[in-house]
């Protein structure tokens, strides 16, 4: 189990490795987890067995846990203050100082308690020293996690996101679940003080696996909302790339309405920011069918929702499919040079405030575009079109 861990720490760590050269807020997970990684890496017996045999210091892999654990709890403590613009000076420094404390405390009793070879907490069971020295990080350990619960479910009051909420809520139960494996340490500890010649317990034997449940919540917890953020991301990728034909169709024929250079292929398959590449296109596409609007007449578009509807087009799709009739037609129009019609219709074409809606009409749209049957009332609008622009000249 642990190692099923460790490897999923890593694989964690190397996705959130880009973040650690950014702000607080954004660093702070990624330097968390590195920390973790660290810890619980130089904890496996081969691992320790290999730094004690490198460098000559017995158990050395033990003292690597605790330090890097206790900078993986100032890390997350650091983070989660500073999501919340709790961050204070003040603040900041006393989470500094306790870590540091900590840390040579720890140091100083590790090395005071001239470890034996072997497994750690079995050779130095009893120990009053050792025994200090775990119960000097396992406090820490529960502190921090104590604090870091408190934050994280105030978070968890505070946002109205529900996938975030449930993000915080995990964490909230993971770090819940590491004050209980601190707890369950020291409880151990004392165990071991008391009758050093006891077998090991039920709660020895709880330990680790608390330990991981509580990584494996906290790992989730953060990334549940990364990965609902990449879904989105993705989702915007696809309306990009679904909207393109039809941006294509409308673009040619209102050339003015593009935004700056017109991007090609690549550049959609490659965005900066898809979210703001996808704004764009629905904005230019909107503002297409307020140009081409003055090509066709309310009588037209009437015209083509009734011969769509005869045709067999169910009504959650009308709407859908009247747009892109009509579009066509007037796009056909403007590029036949036809003039813009007096009696044209003059309102706003229907749309949306928020990106998702209004991508998701469009996204409709495009779809009609594609059927036969809409294809071939378009077609016949056209005509329509253009004989009502010659009778009104």
């Amino acid at each position: 189990m642990t190692t099923a861990v460790v490897v999923v720490l890593w694989i964690v760590t190397a996705w959130r490795l880009p973040s650690i050269r950014q702000e607080q807020w954004t660093r702070g997970l990624g330097t968390t987890f590195a920390f973790l990684a660290v810890a619980l890496t130089a904890a496996l017996p081969a691992i320790d067995a290999r730094i004690s045999a490198a460098t000559g210091i017995v158990a050395l892999g033990t003292m690597i846990k605790h330090l890097a654990g206790i900078a993986a709890c100032w890390s997350v403590l650091a983070w989660i203050t500073s999501v919340l613009d709790a961050d204070t000076a003040r603040r900041r420094r006393a989470q500094v100082a306790s870590a540091i404390a900590t840390g040579v405390v720890t140091t100083v009793l590790f090395i005071a308690s001239s470890p034996k070879p072997g497994p750690f907490d079995e050779v130095m069971a009893g120990d009053r020293l050792a025994t200090a020295h775990v119960a000097v990080f396992e406090v820490y350990l529960g502190l921090a996690m104590g604090m870091a619960t408190a934050l994280f479910v105030a978070a968890a009051r505070r946002t109205s996101a529900a996938i975030l909420r449930t993000g915080l809520v995990l964490l909230s139960l993971g770090t819940t679940l590491g004050i209980g494996y601190a707890v369950l340490r020291c409880v151990v500890l004392i165990t071991a003080i008391v009758d050093r010649t006891a077998p090991p317990t039920t709660v020895s034997h709880m330990a680790p696996d608390v330990e991981a449940a509580a990584i494996l919540l906290i790992v989730g917890g953060t990334t549940l909302p990364a990965a609902a953020t990449g879904l989105a991301h993705w989702r915007y990728y696809r309306a990009l790339s679904a909207l393109r034909p039809l941006w294509d169709r409308l673009t040619t024929a209102v050339p003015d309405v593009v935004l700056g250079r017109r991007p090609g292929r690549a550049a959609d398959a490659l965005p900066q920011d898809v979210r703001v590449r996808l704004l764009r296109r629905v904005v230019e596409i909107h503002d297409a069918q307020l140009s081409l609007r003055r090509h066709v007449t309310a009588e037209h578009i009437a015209w083509a929702r009734a011969q769509l509807a005869q045709l067999g087009v169910a009504e959650p799709d009308l709407d859908a499919a009247t747009t892109a009739a009509w579009l066509h037609a007037a796009a056909a129009a403007h590029l036949s040079g036809l003039p813009q019609l007096v009696d044209a219709v003059d309102d706003q074409p229907a749309g949306h405030d928020n990106l998702d809606q209004e991508a998701e009409r469009l996204l409709a749209v495009a779809a009609m575009t594609r059927v036969p049957t809409v294809a071939q009332v378009a077609a016949s609008l056209c005509q329509r079109v253009e004989e009502h622009s010659k009778e009104h000249r």
